[in-house]
């Protein structure tokens, strides 16, 4: 079950640092702020996809293939990366789904609580 924690945190962290970067004040698509939204959206996909088949099983409501695909896509086609979509998933996708795996943390983690990230 360690090995499933480790991943529900960097997805968790992953999603609190998108909402982070996208809520800044002077957001211009630098460089640096694309390739960190890319690379949290990244670490996101990337997690669900080293998650067990079998323990993504207990939790069918969760949207798992999305977050997978969309790893995919930002990887092998980042250069058409569209961070509008991007800022779109952030604020309409991700609150459900972080609601969803901060669920699955608390019962995985014996009842402790993720933070609740600032609104």
């Amino acid at each position: 079950m360690r090995r499933e924690l480790l991943f529900l945190w960097e997805i968790l962290e992953s999603i609190d640092k998108i909402w982070k970067l996208f809520e800044l004040d002077q957001w211009d698509e630098s460089d640096v702020q694309c390739d960190s939204v890319m690379w949290c959206f990244t670490v996101i996909g990337e997690a669900v996809s080293q998650l067990s088949t079998e323990f993504k099983a207990e939790y069918p409501h969760v949207d798992w293939v999305n977050s997978r695909q969309l790893r995919n896509r930002v990887v092998h086609s980042y250069w058409s990366v569209d961070f509008e979509r991007l800022r779109k998933i952030a604020s309409q996708h991700l609150p459900q789904f972080r609601a969803d795996i901060a669920a699955i943390w608390v019962a995985v983690s014996g009842g402790t609580a993720w933070p609740e990230m600032p609104v």
